[in-house]
């Protein structure tokens, strides 16, 4: 991964294009990925050579440019942060069984764990997460990859008071800890969502076509009635949507992307949805996987 280091260089990101765009189809609240699976740190971390700051595009900062953007047309700004690290010394990516572990980022402690190579990890985690909390005071961050078997319930728990005690104000998802059982301040749901109304603030997060990041050659899209619906089917279950948009390598949104998010805006102008709230009801909840 780090010989694409000196290829990263997204030098027609435009943050301002980015929020007005996402503005204008209706959406309340942007999430970017500051690091990944891989642990590209798309910030200029302390704790890292193995990021932006590592590229030609050093000297400018998304983050802070999509931050300043997302103010000045009122939409929150939150931060998604990979709980695993395939690029960390500590973990080593599974090559076994290469269509379940692999597939899924599956990682291993060194030199069989402990709590010495978990505690150097969570360290640098823990640092970098206050360091995103100081530079970019996200009002959301959006944890994932807890899947891994070393990482617990009571990490979460720590990682989330740490949080809380830097910034009371963000708010974190449930995949902090462990997800099907993790209680955070709302519940995540991927590429599908719960099929009745849901006693707990909760997200459902839907690709706009088969990827999660830019991929030549997807052009399965969501139709903009299609994703019309899906928010209205959300919403009205008392969730929020979570509609990912996968820039290409020049920092560019697809104009099919573009097109269907400006359709959707005017579908949702013109039919505006009436989102219900959380409700203590007797509702079975879905299975969690």
């Amino acid at each position: 991964a780090a010989a694409l280091l000196p290829d990263f260089n997204p030098t027609q990101f435009d943050a301002d294009r980015i929020v007005r765009m996402a503005k204008a189809a209706g959406m309340k609240y942007l999430v970017i990925t500051s690091k990944h699976h891989d642990g590209f740190c798309l910030w200029d971390s302390e704790y890292t050579d193995f990021d932006v700051g590592s590229t030609p595009f050093n000297g400018r900062d998304i983050l802070a440019e999509l931050n300043a953007a997302c103010q000045q047309h009122g939409l929150k700004f939150g931060l998604y942060y990979s709980v695993l690290d395939w690029n960390h010394p500590t973990q080593v990516p599974s090559l076994q069984n290469v269509h379940v572990d692999w597939r899924w980022g599956r990682t291993y402690l060194r030199d069989g764990g402990g709590e010495y190579v978990k505690g150097v990890y969570a360290s640098y985690q823990k640092n970098q997460i206050l360091e995103l909390i100081e530079q970019y005071d996200p009002a959301i961050l959006w944890f994932d990859g807890e899947w891994v078997e070393w990482w617990t319930n009571d990490d979460g728990i720590e990682l989330y008071n740490a949080i809380r005690a830097a910034s009371p104000r963000t708010i974190i998802n449930n995949r902090v800890g462990k997800r099907q059982s993790f209680e955070a301040d709302f519940v995540t749901k991927e590429q599908r969502h719960f099929e009745d109304a849901f006693p707990k603030h909760w997200e459902a997060c839907y690709t706009m076509n088969e990827s999660w990041g830019y991929r030549k050659g997807d052009d399965n899209w969501k139709d903009a009635v299609t994703v019309y619906e899906k928010l209205k089917d959300v919403n009205t279950k008392g969730g929020n949507l979570l509609l990912n948009v996968g820039p290409d390598g020049n920092g560019v949104v697809q104009e099919e992307a573009v097109s269907i998010l400006l359709q959707a805006g005017k579908l949702l102008e013109a039919n505006p949805i009436e989102k219900t709230k959380p409700t203590i009801i007797a509702v079975p909840r879905l299975k969690q996987q």
